[in-house]
């Protein structure tokens, strides 16, 4: 074995030890001391309200709290997510964020996904995957187990060998015997989680699927081999169950596979916020374009947001290469935008990034990269690397021991602070636009950071942006 083959073991082995104490030690944190529930149906479109639950429970001086907003260059890029925001106790709002490891294990995102739950009303868990299949962690929430002889593909692959859909990962079995199971944690899903719908190869080869669910005594069969439209089987539960047991049955000599691309869990109601969060370790625009099902799986999930949150993958440890990275990301928006024409879309970009003592200066030329596509392709944009801080904070964060030894992942608590960024940048926005509903564009200006000021272009006044004093951002400690 080469010493850069051993190196690179060790590396794998130490990143996969501290998702393996996160996920011992992460709980969430989703319930705000002192904070409201769920917003009354007649304060959803109040601005004055919505402002009041924008908090944060702790200030950092480093976080540049002036630019926690969702920008967009065209209105049309956001307002019809947050028209539908507005819609959430009538009609369920879907929202996928896509990523890599900052969320498979869910950490920041499974706080996004509580929040706005709690917030505007739950809608269900969304998509989980039974990662043990595919020899890999799952997220904190639940844990995963197989037996039997599995195949995998994953999107980091250089050539899967099966197709992949919205989670970037596929499972494969020709073993009759083999099974898989999600074991959630005891408070991770709500009583009316009661609609599963498994996405798999639907086709007369296929094997099909008995399932033990926890709370229903009689077992479930599956067929997996139906013959219409949909790209999943529904199994309608009387209850949430906590653990799924599934089994390969082989009901007939023509079966002689099973192929898998993850598990939805959702409410059986159409109201809530259905939050699904998608992540490959190592995963970057490239991957996303090995998903060759993700097309087809997007038009039947159909979200009203997708968040496109990845891309560090492609040049850390390597050349930050701009017209591929440029080219592959608008190929990404087009693909989503083409499958699900109703959605909105925010990119997002990397915080500050070491490898080893180096600093990973190609995260700024990438944010900048991040915010010209969004606004060329009509996209809203979260610029995580900026509000976190910028050029060298991962120090800052890491001294305040929000950040992992890697200083590429964050600790529990610095996974806490990234999705109350994320939740407040939504809700920044909305309050924005409830309380200026002629808004056209809203583009931060970052030349006048330091005075808090932002550029706004109003219908009425369209050549000559107006300047207000930053008074939205409301901190009020814990």
């Amino acid at each position: 074995m080469t010493i850069k083959r051993l190196l690179f073991l060790l590396f794998q082995l130490s990143f996969v030890v501290a998702i393996a104490i996160l996920l011992f030690s992460f709980k969430s944190k989703s319930v705000k001391e002192g904070s409201s529930s769920k917003i009354p149906k007649d304060s959803i479109d109040n601005a004055t309200y919505i402002k009041n639950i924008i908090t944060y429970s702790k200030i950092y001086d480093f976080i540049n709290y002036n630019l926690n907003y969702i920008q967009w260059k065209n209105r049309e890029a956001i307002v019809p997510f947050y028209d539908k925001l507005k819609q959430a106790p009538t009609r369920k709002l879907r929202i996928l964020h896509i990523g890599d490891s900052h969320i498979q294990a869910d950490y920041f995102t499974g706080y996004v996904r509580d929040e706005m739950q709690r917030l505007f009303g739950l809608g269900g868990r969304g998509f989980v995957f039974p990662y043990a299949a595919a020899e890999t962690h799952s997220a904190y929430d639940y844990r995963t187990y197989c037996s039997g002889n599995w195949q995998y593909s994953r999107n980091i692959q250089s050539y899967p060998t099966y197709d992949i859909g919205i989670t970037g990962a596929t499972i494969h079995t020709t073993d009759s015997t083999a099974t898989f199971s999600i074991v959630f944690k005891s408070s991770a899903l709500k009583a009316n989680f009661n609609l599963l719908k498994l996405y798999c190869k639907q086709s007369p080869e296929s094997y099909d699927i008995k399932l033990l669910a926890s709370g229903v005594h009689d077992t479930i069969n599956i067929t997996c081999n139906q013959q219409n439209n949909f790209f999943y089987v529904p199994i309608l539960l009387a209850n949430k169950s906590d653990t799924l047991e599934f089994f390969i049955h082989k009901s007939n000599l023509q079966q002689s596979f099973f192929e898998c691309y993850g598990l939805l869990i959702e409410t059986n109601d159409n109201s809530g916020v259905l939050y699904s969060s998608v992540g490959i370790n190592g995963a970057g625009y490239r991957s996303m374009l090995k998903e060759t099902l993700l097309a087809n799986q997007l038009s039947d999930y159909n979200p009203d947001l997708v968040i496109i949150d990845l891309g560090a993958n492609d040049f850390y440890g390597y050349t930050l290469k701009e017209y591929e990275l440029e080219t592959n990301l608008k190929k990404i928006i087009d693909i989503i935008k083409n499958a699900a024409p109703f959605t909105s879309i925010i990119v997002s970009n990397s915080q500050d990034l070491f490898k080893r003592k180096r600093n990973i200066t190609e995260c700024q030329p990438f944010s900048a990269l991040t915010r010209k596509v969004a606004f060329e392709k009509n996209c809203g944009f979260f610029d995580y690397y900026n509000i976190s801080g910028g050029k060298l904070s991962m120090l800052k964060w890491s001294k305040n021991n929000l950040a992992q030894r890697d200083r590429v992942h964050l600790s529990g608590a610095g996974y806490y602070i990234k999705g109350e960024l994320v939740v407040n940048a939504i809700l920044n926005s909305y309050y924005l636009l409830l309380s200026n509903d002629s808004l056209k564009q809203f583009v931060l200006d970052y030349n006048k950071m330091d005075s808090l000021r932002l550029a706004l272009t109003e219908n009425k006044n369209k050549d000559k942006p107006s300047y207000y004093q930053n008074e939205i951002i409301s901190y009020k400690p814990k």
